[in-house]
């Protein structure tokens, strides 16, 4: 399991600065190998989500996990086959930031980590509060 860390693909400055985007590791084109696949993938500045929906949550994230799903992705080869470019990555950890109306467990400064489907390898998720967990203090 390899983990994307903070500093590498995420600086804290920029996430706190709300900036108009943020950056992520995406995935542009199917490739014939796992390795063929990593080096292709690319970081691109993606347009930030201005304001939340009921129940959703900002995640400043300070990981993401690359894991054989993730590879088998590249290779067009898992089940869940996502569109083309797509945001790697299906789990990560990091910090809330900001919570939308509607959320009711979870608040900014919580630690947390989340799974989705795709879109973890990012300075920036956002997501709906029950795909993320409280971490242990």
């Amino acid at each position: 399991q390899a983990v994307l860390r903070s500093g590498c693909v995420h600086p804290l400055a920029r996430c706190a600065a709300m900036a108009p985007s943020y950056r992520a590791v995406v995935c542009e084109r199917i490739s014939a190998s796992a390795a063929e696949g990593i080096e292709a993938a690319s970081l691109k500045d993606l347009p930030r989500k201005e304001s939340l929906e009921s129940g959703e949550v900002r995640i400043q994230v300070h990981a993401a996990s690359l894991n054989f799903p993730e590879l088998l992705m590249l290779q067009n080869k898992y089940q869940y086959k996502p569109k083309l470019p797509f945001v790697m990555c299906t789990e990560g950890a990091g910090v809330v930031v900001e919570a939308g109306p509607g959320a009711k467990s979870l608040r900014a400064g919580d630690r947390v980590f989340f799974a989705s489907m795709g879109g973890c390898a990012a300075e920036e998720v956002v997501l709906p509060e029950s795909m993320c967990f409280p971490l242990p203090a």
